[in-house]
């Protein structure tokens, strides 16, 4: 990491975050924001960020603390890691005012606010037996689906196999009975984009609506994305198990207060991420800990939770292994 400080006040002024530059929570040489991870917790501005290096501390959880500007920033504007990186610039140096905006333009081109409910496309059938429904029936059997496709119909899972949306499994997400976003999962093993998304997906939870309204399960599993919530919803069928996904590496303070509203209905809740993802996975456990949502460990021989079988699933969930 560079030397030279990160210029946070122009990227803070850039993408709207509130912060404060005085007060009881902010030392010299520092800003203070509000705290991504503690969410609707921190009513105030307790997250200290550092101008000159870019670390960054919450007063209010002493595990919110870190020295990776990057992951503090895609916290703060809901981006990837990745995103974030390439807004601070290579090795997290200066950049000049007409540079970040020419950033802003690539990451974020014109920013329109989406309307309030979204209409389902008419080329996003549903996922029913019928010939052209094939290709991806054969891709959901090859993942481990095996069972007959209409009960992943329950789902409210769709295909489509025109436009923009072509050879792409859709997950729709609905917020109080309303079309609210979507993501498509390509089917094709050369697609550049595997998901792609459409509306504030960042804002809710894959079934939040459906899973509120539950009453058989009395476990539910948090997982990274939609394929993975997806084995274990499919899988969890008469073990009492459901799931549930954020789409991104965090959730962010909107999803958090999400969880609130949901988890209340659920007396079990575990923690499932990918193999090779247990320092995030021991974090966001920390993380989640008010909210008794318990970190579990994957059997060695799968890489993430949508590799699981039906055996694997139960034996991990209901034995409880516990990491």
């Amino acid at each position: 990491m560079s030397d030279r400080p990160i210029p946070w006040l122009d990227i803070f002024r850039l993408y709207h975050v509130d912060f404060a530059e005085g007060g009881r929570n902010v030392s010299k040489g520092h800003v203070a924001v509000h705290c991504p991870f503690c969410g609707t917790a921190d009513e105030s501005h307790h997250m200290s960020v550092s101008l000159r290096h870019g670390g960054w501390r919450c007063w209010r959880n002493a595990a919110h603390k870190g020295r990776d500007p990057a992951r503090l920033l895609a916290a703060l504007i809901r981006c990837s890691p990745a995103q974030a990186q390439q807004i601070l610039g290579p090795d997290f140096v200066v950049l000049p005012d007409d540079y970040l905006a020419s950033i802003r333009g690539k990451l974020f081109p014109k920013v329109i606010e989406p309307p309030p409910v979204y209409e389902m496309p008419t080329e996003f059938r549903p996922l029913v037996r019928e010939p052209r429904a094939r290709r991806f029936i054969d891709y959901l059997r090859e993942r481990g689906f095996v069972e007959s496709v209409d009960v992943l119909g329950l789902y409210g899972l769709r295909y489509c196999t025109i436009g923009p949306w072509e050879d792409r499994i859709i997950f729709p997400v609905y917020r109080k009975g309303k079309l609210a976003a979507w993501t498509g999962r390509s089917i094709r093993s050369d697609a550049n984009l595997r998901y792609k998304t459409e509306g504030p997906i960042g804002d809710h939870l894959l079934w939040q609506d459906q899973l509120q309204k539950q009453t058989k399960a009395n476990t539910i599993v948090l997982c990274e994305g939609p394929f993975d919530a997806l084995k274990v919803r499919y899988l969890g069928r008469g073990l009492g198990i459901t799931a549930t996904c954020w789409f991104t590496a965090m959730p962010n303070r909107t999803q958090a207060d999400r969880l609130h509203e949901l988890l209340g209905a659920f007396p079990r809740r575990f923690l499932i991420l990918d193999r090779g993802a247990e320092a995030k996975a021991i974090k966001l456990a920390g993380e989640l800990r008010e909210l008794s949502v318990r970190r579990l460990v994957l059997p060695r021989a799968y890489k993430d939770p949508g590799e699981l079988d039906k055996e694997a699933l139960e034996a991990l969930v209901l034995v409880d292994k516990i990491g």
